[in-house]
């Protein structure tokens, strides 16, 4: 957590503004959210059920509601353990920036101990509807993905989604334990009429 903070904090474009959600940590967790973030910008998620997605409701129901227009309004998700590369969000913005009907942007996600790793570059579903990463296992990095674009979902570890669309799905669904609601969220804002993008130069 304290190197995902520092590497958001180091952003070339900096966020408007942090919320903190600790989900019932036994660590030092919120008093490092409390410390980057300031305590009124943090909140203290204790349920035992309903995943990321409730997590997520919960933190961010302190955001002034919408009452209009917010396509403007981005909304940026990170984990406790994914460090953003310095540009990171600069290159989502841009991307979406360039793009109107981009509704969400996804990073190239790289092993946290070896970044030249690839854990994936934008996912895909099976006929099953397994969750795949369209990469070989141990991977490097050299490049050859840097040309993706729209794709299927990407993972919800440095997600840019716009305000507008995520309230018009109701963002994660919080009966989903955490390991598809990403892809799950993909796929309605896709069956919605909105793209989905990976952003290579988005590296976290």
């Amino acid at each position: 957590l304290p190197r995902t903070l520092s590497a958001l904090a180091d952003q070339t474009r900096p966020v408007d503004r942090a919320i903190g959600v600790d989900t019932s940590s036994r660590d030092d967790s919120l008093r490092h959210l409390t410390n980057a973030f300031g305590a009124d910008q943090v909140t203290s998620y204790r349920a035992h059920r309903g995943g990321l997605g409730a997590a997520l409701k919960a933190g961010l129901a302190s955001l002034a509601p919408s009452g209009g227009n917010t396509a403007g309004e981005w909304i940026w998700l990170l984990h406790d353990d994914s460090a953003p590369d310095p540009r990171a969000l600069a290159e989502l913005l841009t991307a979406v920036e360039l793009a109107p009907s981009v509704t969400v942007a996804g990073c190239k996600q790289l092993d946290w101990d070896s970044n030249r790793h690839l854990i994936d570059v934008g996912l895909s579903i099976s006929r099953w509807a397994e969750r795949l990463t369209l990469i070989e296992p141990e991977e490097l990095d050299q490049g050859q993905y840097d040309g993706r674009s729209d794709t299927f979902a990407v993972n919800s570890a440095g997600m840019l989604i716009r305000r507008d669309v995520w309230e018009l799905l109701g963002g994660f669904d919080p009966a989903l334990p955490g390991t598809g609601d990403d892809v799950d969220f993909c796929w309605r804002n896709r069956l919605a009429g909105n793209r989905v993008v990976v952003v290579p130069t988005a590296k976290i």
